[in-house]
Formats: C-alpha cells, structure tokens, sequence
C-alpha cells in the first residue's frame, strides 16, 4: 500500500512523519545506516517517516537519538503526544457520530 497525498494518511502521523524525516535528512545518514544503529528496518524507518505507521515512542527516541542532530527530546515527545492524540480522536466513531449529529441538527433535522 502506497501512501501518496498528505490528506489520505491517518491522522497525527503527518507531522510527526515530517519532524523525523526531517531530522534524518539533516543526520545526512541514511534510512540504511539508521537502522543499522537502532536495529530497526529501514522498511520501517521508511513507512514512519512517510507517515503510513504510527511508531511508539520508543522507536521515535531510538531514531531520534541515531540522527544525533540536537533535537530536544520534550519538544519531540509533545510532537508525538500530539500526533498520537490528534490520531486516535479521528479514529474514534464517537466523534463522527456525534459531528454528523451536530451538522443534522444545524440544518435544521431534515428527513432523511
């Protein structure tokens, strides 16, 4: 599976995805080598920093930690709350719910 538009992507992964793509791209090291050093794939690496999954924080602080390039790792933790956050409220059906109930009511609680 193929993730192309950032629209398409799940919730709080894009900037997340964004944040360490970025940092790896400063490292100058590459998906490869940074997996050699934190022992996770570069496949992996690849989908986390393409933003198709959601990695734990763990796996953020290892590939943070690799890219050596300074990041503070409390501004980054609060990226990856957020992301996380922003991520779980999308996939909760209690939400869609209650968002179409609010528009049904705004216009005025038309028939179906």
């Amino acid at each position: 599976m193929v993730w192309s538009p950032a629209e398409d992507r799940p919730a709080g992964t894009v900037d997340l995805a964004t944040v360490l793509s970025s940092l790896q791209r400063a490292s100058d090291h590459t998906l490869r080598t940074l997996g050699e050093v934190t022992g996770l794939s570069a496949s992996f690496l690849s989908r986390i920093m393409s933003g198709q999954r959601f990695p734990t924080w763990w796996a953020t602080a290892l590939t943070t930690r690799a890219c050596a390039c300074g990041a503070d790792p409390e501004v980054l933790r609060r990226v990856w709350e957020d992301a996380g956050a922003r991520r779980e409220r999308k996939d909760d059906p209690h939400a869609l719910l209650s968002a179409l109930r609010h528009l049904h009511q705004r216009a005025g609680s038309p028939s179906p």
